[in-house]
């Protein structure tokens, strides 16, 4: 075919000090071999690794696998090779990013009942108190054995149904530290028995011992009512929940080869249950008593789940909670492969799954940014949306608008409108509309004015896409005019003006359509006297204050990342030429 593969190479090396589980990457470069690109590094310990690549616009894209293929490992020296010629044609595309990220937890499969399957969390859940934030663990194997009671920053160890959600229990914050067991029940406590009118007593059908942290009560349940606020290095946005009792049992008993599925072992000094997924090889080589860090990062990377109980010893520890109630003061709670009802109280761990069948999608871990500011390294995730920008750029501009004649107004006036506009969106499309306008008005006759006008309103954006919105606003309008309208002059017998000035305040709605940096806005004014009046505004805004691209359809929340695993590390490499493909089938996955 006579392919010819023309690559001048310049490589900018840029090593942003890659951490994770005590691991580096190091020695990173690329170099043309023929038709291919060899892409070499240092890792300290072995890993998985994906390799993605980008094409000056930010969107990474993995290599398919039948274009790389790795070469045989020298210690701790990794190669890969790809075969560039064969996937794009004769010419390779210049300034080529490539990104390693380091393959940490992989969701996969768990059956918890005949017709449903889990993801689970990629870690304990963790809360901090001072700063009011959840999260899923660093790591599977972490363990802070923290209750309120111990720390006043992050803590893992909660009383049942503690999510937040003020139910009506006397214990629902995370943080609680009531000992009585029937503080915890969501929604009050009942007493499980009544007194009758002949003095004996009977079942109470209205007992709260029954409640469990599902239905009616679901809030209770730490990932139901804090789905949206938990924080993962991994950038899951998913609908999580906590396991029930029968799940559990399901979980450990109820699957096929389920004896062959879980095991009670070590990784590192930590001691917990290792829960394998659905799809697991039982033939693997994977059942022994003690794993090290770098045998626990393959196994993970394979789906493997652990659950830790305590560190360094196997008596004593700690339960993981169901959100099924086990009676007027216990629930429902797993340690090791065991499930036994625990008090309510007693401060016990949390793991969280989510439904394969959910329609939030698995995020893709590539999805990371690494920034440096002042020393530190930083991750941004993103997590993507689907329809409404979470935040967006502040709105800055000027607005033009036709006052409509209006016969039913007090001086039948119209005229038009010039000011400056400041708009702030907030999360969800939330936002204000604020600003100051000059207003030239007049009417029959001598009838003009001059008026300052300052909106108040609040508005709610619902933006389809990066450049076209719908808006809906409302609020107060304070105005101050001065006018000149006429008047008969009975003293002269003459048609004479009358001058003056006064401030009111209208209640003000309306709405529009925003495209790109425009918007067209019909507001509606209703004044003390029922008056009501209209206008049509046409609004410019700055450049710079068009929705943001790093922001639309994403939420962006940074995390120290210095002791966080699966943190990628960028490396840019500058080729000459051109692609020989359309730009769009580059990107296509």
């Amino acid at each position: 075919m006579g392919l010819k593969l023309r690559i001048s190479l310049m490589l900018f090396f840029c090593f942003f000090g890659l951490e994770s589980m005590s691991q580096n990457i190091t020695n990173v470069d690329a170099n043309p071999n023929g038709n291919c690109i060899i892409i070499s590094f240092e890792m300290d310990k072995p890993s998985d690794v994906n390799i993605s690549y980008s094409i000056n616009d930010g969107f990474f894209q993995d290599i398919p696998n039948k274009y790389i293929k790795k070469l045989p490992v020298q210690d701790t020296k990794y190669k890969y090779m790809w075969d560039v010629v064969e996937q794009f044609g004769e010419f390779i595309f210049s300034d080529v990013i490539f990104k390693i990220d380091l393959i940490g937890y992989v969701p996969h499969p768990f059956s918890v009942s005949m017709d449903c399957q889990v993801y689970f969390s990629p870690g304990n859940l963790q809360y901090n108190i001072s700063s009011n934030i959840w999260r899923f663990s660093d790591n599977q194997y972490e363990i802070l054995e923290k209750a309120a009671s111990d720390s006043k920053s992050w803590i893992d160890l909660f009383g049942w149904g503690t999510s937040g959600w003020d139910s009506g229990a006397k214990a629902f914050q995370p943080n609680s530290t009531s000992g009585n067991n029937r503080d915890y029940h969501p929604g009050g406590y009942i007493a499980a028995f009544k007194l009758n009118y002949d003095g004996s007593s009977s079942q109470n059908p209205n007992s709260s011992a029954g409640r469990n942290l599902v239905g009616k009560y679901a809030n209770a349940d730490w990932g139901v009512y804090n789905s949206q606020r938990i924080s993962s290095k991994y950038g899951e946005q998913r609908a999580w929940r906590t396991l029930t009792k029968n799940e559990w049992q399901y979980l450990l008993e109820g699957r096929k080869n389920s004896s062959s599925l879980h095991q009670n072992s070590y990784i590192e000094n930590v001691y917990g249950l290792i829960l394998y997924p659905d799809d697991w090889d039982i033939n693997a080589n994977f059942k022994k008593s003690h794993y090290s860090l770098d045998e626990w990062c393959i196994m993970e990377g394979k789906g493997a789940i652990f659950l830790p109980f305590k560190t360094g010893h196997y008596y004593g520890s700690r339960e993981y909670w169901s959100s099924t109630s086990a009676g007027v003061d216990d629930a429902f709670g797993l340690s090791f492969n065991h499930i036994y009802g625990i008090a309510r109280s007693r401060a016990s761990l949390v793991r969280l799954v989510s439904n394969v069948k959910e329609e939030i999608q698995i995020q893709d871990i590539s999805f990371y940014e690494v920034k440096k500011e002042q020393g530190k390294e930083n991750v941004s995730v993103v997590k993507h949306k689907t329809f409404n920008v979470p935040k967006t750029e502040d709105f800055y501009g000027v607005t033009l608008g036709y006052l409509i004649p209006n016969e039913n107004f007090y001086i039948d006036a119209g005229g038009v409108q010039i000011g400056i506009k400041y708009e702030p969106i907030f999360k969800g499309g939330f936002g204000l509309n604020l600003g100051a306008n000059m207003s030239l008005w007049a009417g029959a006759d001598t009838t003009f004015g001059l008026s300052l006008n300052l909106p108040l309103y609040g508005e709610f954006h619902a933006n389809f896409s990066k450049s076209f919105s719908l808006f809906a606003f409302g609020g107060i309008g304070l105005s101050y005019i001065d006018y000149t309208v006429p008047q008969y002059d009975t003293t002269l017998n003459k048609n004479d003006t009358k001058e003056g000035s006064f401030g009111f305040m209208t209640y003000d709605f309306g709405g529009g359509i925003r495209c790109k940096n425009m918007q067209v806005r019909y507001t509606t004014s209703i004044y003390k006297n029922d008056f009501i009046q209209q206008m049509i505004s046409l609004d410019f805004f700055l450049p710079n204050s068009e929705i943001s691209s790093s922001t639309y359809g994403s939420n962006t929340q940074t995390y120290n990342t210095r002791s966080r695993s699966g943190t990628p590390s960028y490396y840019r490499h500058n080729y000459s030429g051109h692609p020989s493909v359309p730009t769009k089938s580059i990107h296509e996955k």
